[in-house]
């Protein structure tokens, strides 16, 4: 299936793709051509309805949508989401949240590298470091959450003190506990 790009504008592709999956479980293939869609307004819509709607998304599809999409940022954000719904395909939640350009994944990958594994501190302290607050927040907000929980490691609390003591004032924020929401 070609996406059509002409007449429709980006609104309209997004609405249709997402009248395309329907109410129920998404069959990922149907989804598929819109992942290639030239706007990242339909991408991200694909995406999050991918997500959303628990699509089945083997290996496999998800390789071949790297290869067939150009593993747009979309993409990499469905990968980074889908570690922590499932232990879904693709690069590893720690492994992306130090390697992802984007700032916004990177910083789901960290959060979902946290909450879905038992990263060693080394790699806690270095994610704290990150340059980018978004990173340092969401990283905060799951050391927190693992901490609510009662299975936060003690070497792993140092770096939540440290976060708590972050110049953002977000990410200081997030790690003392207050104005986070679970869905962050």
């Amino acid at each position: 299936m070609q996406v059509p790009t002409g007449k429709q504008g980006p609104l309209d592709r997004a609405e249709e793709a997402r009248q395309a999956a329907g109410h129920r479980e998404v069959e990922a293939a149907r989804l598929v051509p819109y992942l290639r869609d030239p706007d990242p307004l339909v991408r991200g819509t694909v995406a999050g309805l991918l997500f959303l709607r628990r699509a089945t998304l083997p290996e496999a599809l998800l390789s071949g949508l790297g290869e067939a999409c150009g593993d747009s940022a979309e993409l990499r954000l469905l990968r980074a989401e889908l570690v922590l719904r499932d232990a879904g395909p693709g690069p590893g939640a720690c492994e992306m949240a130090e390697t992802e350009p984007d700032p916004a994944i990177r910083s789901r990958a960290a959060r979902n590298c946290v909450l879905a594994s038992h990263p060693g501190v080394e790699l806690l302290r270095r994610l704290a470091e990150d340059r980018d607050w978004q990173v340092r927040t969401r990283l905060a907000v799951a050391l927190r959450q693992r901490d609510e929980r009662g299975d936060l490691p003690r070497d792993a609390r140092e770096v939540l003190d440290k976060l708590g003591a972050d110049p953002h004032p977000t990410v200081a924020t997030a790690a003392a506990g207050s104005g986070t929401g679970r869905g962050t």
